[in-house]
C-alpha cells in the first residue's frame, strides 16, 4: 500500500508549494513540549526518572487525531511504535527513530486518503501517570481532505464513453491512491473484455493545489484497435494433438475479441494435467490494419510429466488398517486419454480397479469413462465377491478449477455372489445409474462457505432364480455457514437421504442396501453397525436410511483446529425412514492443516449405548468429514 502511495506522489506536482517549498505538509514542534531529538554520537541519553542509560525504556503510544478521520487502525498495522509497545525499547533513542519512521508512514497514509495538506506532530515526553515510561504521541491536524477540480481523459471520442463509465473518476471524488490505481487497473482488465486487448495507459498527470485543497487529474488512454478472434496457433513442443487442443477453445475466429475466454482456455489447457506451463498471447496486427482486426492467438506450451505413482494409509478402529497404490498416465495417445490402475488392500475390502477415460471427448467439458473392477468385500453384514464393467458419459458446466455442475449417466454389469443372513446367493445385475452434483462451496477437500447437493437415481435389472428390478434413490447436501469473517469458525451441516423400491429387503442384494454408521456415516458406532440386525447381531442393511450431522469447525492457528460434532440417524427396514428412530453419536475432532488438505482425528461415542457397541471410536483420514 506505501509503495503505491509513492508511486501516485512521484506523478503530482504541486501548482503552489507549501510554506516548506516543495512539501505538502508541515511538522509542527511546540516549545512548551518536549521536541523530539536524535542524540548525537555519543550523548548521554536523557534522564527519565528511575530509569538509566544501562536500563532498557518502557513506553506508551497515542495517535491523537487519526481515529477521527478512520485512519488509526491503519496506522496501528504499519507502526513499529505500535506494534512494539509491550516491549521495553533499548533507549530512548531508540523510541524518536521509531517515533520518526512512523510520521513518514502517516504521512503516507493521509496523502493516500486525500489529506495533503495534513500538519502531522511529534512528541516524546515522560507519561504524567507513570514517571517510569515515556509517553509517545504523533498527532494530526488533517486539515482539508483534497478532491478533483478537474477530470480530463484523452482518449479517442468513438470510445470516450466506455473509458470514462469504466475509470469512473469524477469532479469532486477525494484524491485517493488506491482509488486511482484502481481504477486504471480497472481499465486495464476491462476494455480486453470489450475487444480492445491493446489498451496502454500513459502519461498520468495530478496537479496540486493546495490553496483550493483540490487536484487536476490528467491520464492519456490508448485503447488500441476494436479487435475479433483470428486464427488459433500452436507453438512448441505439443503433448497434444492440435485438434484436442483446439476443441477447448470456446471461440472461434470471426467472434468478437474476450480476454475472459482468452483466460477460460488456459485454465482449460492446464487443467489437463499435461502442461508444465501455458502462454497465450494476442499478437498485435501490423498498424493501419482496417478495423475490426483479426487478432491471432497464439499458444506457447510446454510438456509436463504425464504419469503418478500414488499411495495412501488410512486406520479405523472399526475398519482397521487400509492402503491403496495406484499409477496414472494423463495423456496415453495423445488425446487426453487419461488411463488409472488402482490397488487397495483393508480388513474389510481388497480390490482392483482399472479405468479408461476419455477427456473432453466429442466436446468440451464431455467425457468418456470405461471402468472396470475386481472387488472382495468382508464387513460384517456379508461377505461378497463381485466383477463390473461400466460405460458412462458425464457432463460439466461451470468454473475450470472447480466445477459447478456434473452430470453423468452410465450402464453397469455386475455379476456379484454374496453370503449373508439368507446364506449363499449370486446374481447377475444391469444398472443404469443417473447423478447430478451441484458445487457453490470455495474449496474441494475443506470448505468454509457455500453448499453441495447430489442426486443417484438408478435402475438395477436383477436376475438370481428370476428376474426382478427395483429402484435406487440417494439424496446428500451439505452447507457452509462462515461464523467469522476471515472463515476460522465454521458451523458445517450434511444431510444424507435414500430409499429403495420395488423390491424387499431380503430380494435386494446385500451389496446394494444402505448401511449407516463409521467415520464418513454416524461416527461413534461402528462400521455399517446401526440399523437392523439378523439373529446372530450382525447387520441386515435396509431399504431406507437418513443420516444427520453437525460440526462447529475451529481453525485455531495456521495448522491445528478442533471440531466437536454431533451425529444422528438410522437404516430402517421399510422403504420410508422412521424420524423418531435415531440413534446419535458425538465427540470432537482434531484437524491438522497442510497445504493440500486437512488430516482429520476423530474420537467419538454413541449415545445409549447397546450390548456389543464401544464406548470409544476413532477415525483418522485426509480432508473433511464431508
Amino acid at each position: 500500500m506505501l509503495a503505491l502511495a509513492v508511486l501516485l506522489l512521484q506523478g503530482a506536482t504541486p501548482a503552489d508549494p507549501p510554506p516548506q517549498a516543495g512539501v505538502p505538509y508541515q511538522v509542527e514542534q511546540r516549545p512548551d513540549e518536549d521536541a523530539l531529538e536524535l542524540p548525537a554520537g555519543d550523548e548521554e541519553p536523557v534522564d527519565i526518572g528511575a530509569s538509566s542509560a544501562a536500563d532498557t525504556v518502557r513506553y506508551t503510544v497515542r495517535f491523537p487525531g487519526f481515529k477521527e478521520i478512520g485512519l488509526e487502525e491503519r496506522l496501528q498495522e504499519a507502526s513499529t511504535l505500535w506494534a512494539e509497545r509491550r516491549t521495553p525499547a533499548a533507549s530512548r533513542a531508540q523510541i524518536s527513530r521509531r517515533l520518526l519512521e512512523d510520521r513518514d508512514i502517516a504521512l503516507l497514509l493521509l496523502r493516500n486518503d486525500g489529506y495533503y495538506g495534513a500538519n502531522v506532530t511529534t512528541h516524546l515526553r515522560t507519561d504524567p501517570a507513570d514517571p517510569t515510561q515515556l509517553e509517545a504521541e504523533l498527532s494530526v491536524e488533517p486539515g482539508a481532505r483534497y478532491t478533483f477540480s478537474a477530470v480530463r481523459i484523452q482518449t479517442p471520442d468513438d470510445v470516450r464513453p466506455l473509458v470514462e463509465s469504466l475509470l469512473n473518476i469524477q469532479t469532486g471524488d477525494v484524491v485517493q491512491t488506491e482509488a486511482i490505481l484502481a481504477a486504471e487497473d480497472r481499465l486495464r482488465l476491462e476494455l480486453p473484455k470489450r475487444g480492445r486487448p491493446f489498451v496502454m495507459l500513459s502519461d498520468r498527470d495530478i496537479l496540486i493545489d493546495h490553496d483550493a485543497s483540490a487536484a487536476r487529474y490528467t491520464l492519456q488512454v490508448d485503447p488500441g484497435p476494436d479487435a475479433v478472434f483470428g486464427d488459433l496457433r500452436f507453438e512448441g513442443r505439443q503433448a497434444l494433438r492440435r485438434n484436442h487442443m483446439a476443441r477447448l477453445s470456446r471461440f472461434k475466429a470471426g467472434e468478437p475479441y474476450d480476454q475472459r475466454r482468452i483466460d477460460d482456455l488456459r485454465e482449460a489447457l492446464v487443467a489437463t494435467g499435461v502442461f508444465a506451463t501455458v502462454q497465450i498471447t494476442p499478437e498485435r496486427p501490423p498498424e493501419g490494419a482496417p478495423e475490426p482486426v483479426a487478432v491471432p492467438i497464439v499458444v506457447r506450451t510446454e510438456q509436463a510429466k504425464v504419469r503418478t505413482l500414488s499411495a495412501s494409509l488410512g486406520y479405523a478402529t472399526d475398519e482397521g488398517p487400509n492402503g491403496s497404490i495406484g499409477w496414472q498416465h494423463r495423456n496415453l495417445l495423445g488425446g487426453e486419454e487419461r488411463f488409472t490402475t488402482e490397488a487397495k488392500v483393508g480388513t474389510i475390502e481388497q480390490s482392483a480397479l482399472a479405468t479408461l477415460e476419455l477427456i473432453n471427448f466429442g466436446r468440451r467439458d464431455q467425457s468418456l469413462l470405461f471402468p472396470f473392477t475386481i472387488k472382495r468385500e468382508r464387513p460384517l453384514a456379508f461377505d461378497a465377491d463381485s466383477i463390473s464393467f461400466g460405460v458412462a458419459v458425464t457432463r460439466q458446466a461451470g468454473p475450470v478449477v472447480q466445477r459447478r455442475w456434473v452430470g453423468s449417466l452410465g450402464t453397469e454389469l455386475n455379476a456379484t455372489r454374496t453370503v449373508d443372513s439368507t446364506g449363499e446367493r449370486r446374481f447377475l445385475l444391469l444398472s443404469t445409474p443417473l447423478s447430478l452434483r451441484y458445487d457453490a462451496t470455495d474449496d474441494l477437500l475443506n470448505p468454509t462457505q457455500g453448499y453441495r447437493l447430489g442426486a443417484i437415481l438408478a435402475l438395477d435389472i436383477a436376475t438370481e432364480d428370476s428376474l426382478f428390478s427395483y429402484g435406487r434413490f440417494e439424496a446428500t447436501g451439505s452447507y457452509y455457514l462462515p461464523i467469522d469473517d476471515d472463515g476460522r469458525l465454521v458451523l458445517a451441516q450434511r444431510l444424507r437421504f435414500g430409499s429403495i423400491v420395488g423390491a424387499g429387503q431380503q430380494r435386494i442384494p446385500a451389496t446394494r442396501r444402505f448401511y449407516a454408521g463409521g467415520g464418513g456415516s454416524i461416527r461413534g458406532f461402528g462400521f455399517q453397525r446401526v440399523g437392523p440386525r439378523d439373529a446372530e447381531d450382525d447387520p441386515q442393511g435396509g431399504r431406507s436410511l437418513i443420516e444427520l450431522s453437525g460440526e462447529i469447525r475451529w481453525r485455531i492457528t495456521e495448522t491445528l483446529g478442533i471440531a466437536p460434532f454431533l451425529d444422528a440417524g438410522n437404516v430402517y427396514a421399510g422403504p420410508n425412514p422412521e424420524l423418531d428412530r435415531f440413534r446419535f453419536g458425538a465427540g470432537l475432532g482434531l484437524r491438522y492443516y497442510t497445504s493440500f488438505a486437512p488430516v482429520r482425528l476423530d474420537i467419538a461415542t454413541p449415545f445409549r449405548r447397546r450390548d456389543g457397541e464401544e464406548r470409544i471410536a476413532i477415525y483418522v483420514s485426509v480432508g473433511q468429514s464431508f
